[in-house]
């Protein structure tokens, strides 16, 4: 309900995070930076990231049961303390660009627009 007339879009990712934000840039017209670095991951993953394959699973894994949206930058502070106070974590990970494309800019500064496939529903 916090999201509710304030995100400009929305999505679950359970197809993986670069799949589902990719559905929402195409859909809008935009693009799109993630700093791969302020994604999430749990401590286990963490643990186990290099022998898991790094960045891959992250972007391209679903089923994460997490939200994927975008609004205005003016109104992330409050969201962000409206959701903190429900101990509804929220990371920012990016930002909206009018340059279509996803791009990933990776720990070490680099940019990547390497394709992450994420589920495919259709593929036999």
């Amino acid at each position: 309900m916090v999201l509710r007339g304030t995100a400009s879009s929305c999505i679950d990712i359970s197809d993986g995070l670069a799949a589902d934000l990719g559905h929402i840039l195409r859909q809008s017209g935009v693009g799109a930076t993630v700093y791969v670095d302020q994604i999430p991951l749990s401590s286990t993953y963490r643990e186990v990231f290099d022998l898991a394959g790094g960045w891959a699973v992250p972007l391209s894994s679903g089923d994460d049961y997490e939200l994927c949206f975008t609004l205005d930058d003016r109104r992330y502070p409050t969201v962000h303390k409206e959701l903190e106070s429900m101990s509804v974590p929220v990371s920012c990970i990016g930002m909206i660009e009018s340059e279509t494309g996803l791009r990933l800019q990776m720990p070490d500064g680099s940019m990547d627009t390497g394709q992450y496939a994420g589920y495919e529903h259709f593929i036999s």
